[in-house]
């Protein structure tokens, strides 16, 4: 798990995630599924969001939390 977070995190991640994103969304890709039913473009829109979010959820378990930054301020006693 640790090295696949490593894999997500990073930045060069980022941008072939775009680019498969860019083509699997585009219309002409699309259109392939219109020779079937109508549900399927649905049923592929779907699995390709929930995808997405899988894969968005992966990639910030990759970068630093951030700290709260009321723990390194001191407050005035009074």
């Amino acid at each position: 798990m640790k090295k696949m977070i490593k894999i997500f995190s990073q930045k060069e991640f980022c941008f072939f995630i775009f680019g498969v994103y860019a083509i699997l969304l585009t219309w002409p890709f699309l259109s392939i599924f219109e020779q079937g039913k109508p549900q399927t473009v649905f049923y592929y829109l779907f699995f390709m969001w929930a995808l997405n979010i899988f894969i968005l959820f992966i990639m910030s378990l990759g970068y630093p939390r951030l700290k709260e930054s009321t723990k390194n301020t001191k407050k005035p006693r009074g």
